[in-house]
This record gives C-alpha cells, sequence and structure tokens, in this order.
C-alpha cells in the first residue's frame, strides 16, 4: 500500500476547482463593469443632452410652423383689394386725392 504524501480526497480537489472557476468568472465580471460603467455614464450623458436638444428643436419646429401658417394667410389676404388698400393707408400713410385727414394724437401719460 502505497500512499502519497500530498494526496487529498477527490471532493476537496473539485472544491478547489470550482472555488478557481467562481475567481475567474469574478474577475472576469469585475473587469467588464469596469469597462461598461463608464461607458454607460457617458452615453446616458450624451443621451440626456440629445434630448434636452431634441425638445429645443421642437419648440422651434411649432414656432415656426405658426409662423408659416401666419404667412400663408397674409398671402391669402394679400389677393384682396381692400386689404392692399388698407395696408397701404397704414403702413405707408398714403391717401386718396382730396381726402381730409386727421391725424390721431397720442395721448401722454
Amino acid at each position: 500500500m502505497s500512499v502519497r504524501a500530498n494526496a487529498m480526497p477527490a471532493n476537496i480537489q473539485l472544491n478547489k476547482g470550482a472555488k478557481r472557476r467562481k475567481r475567474m468568472l469574478l474577475f472576469c465580471v469585475v473587469v467588464f463593469l469596469t469597462w461598461a460603467l463608464p461607458a454607460f455614464v457617458a452615453q446616458w450623458s450624451k443621451l440626456n443632452l440629445k434630448t434636452a436638444e431634441m425638445q429645443g428643436l421642437q419648440d422651434q419646429l411649432q414656432q415656426l410652423k405658426l409662423t408659416n401658417e401666419q404667412t400663408k394667410r397674409e398671402v391669402e389676404r394679400l389677393n384682396d383689394k381692400e386689404y392692399i388698400e388698407q395696408k397701404i393707408r397704414t403702413e405707408l400713410h398714403w391717401y386718396k386725392p382730396g381726402e381730409t385727414v386727421f391725424p390721431a394724437t397720442k395721448a401722454m401719460p
């Protein structure tokens, strides 16, 4: 009967292998998280900036749509001769010959 001095039971050697695999898996998880967390934080901050930028652009788009609608209405009204005459009288201060003009004075506050 030969007895080895360093011989260990089979279940103890299996436990060492399992511990080694667990340590290796833990090491891999730590390395992955060390790489992934900073990348995630950087992308999260970029996402927040882009979201704010998109909201600003949507607000600007709404304002431009409103301006566009007003301009379209103005173009439609410019096809009316009475409206054109009114604009000429108010903006350019033109009057028909023989008309008496009574300029309105602003009240002093």
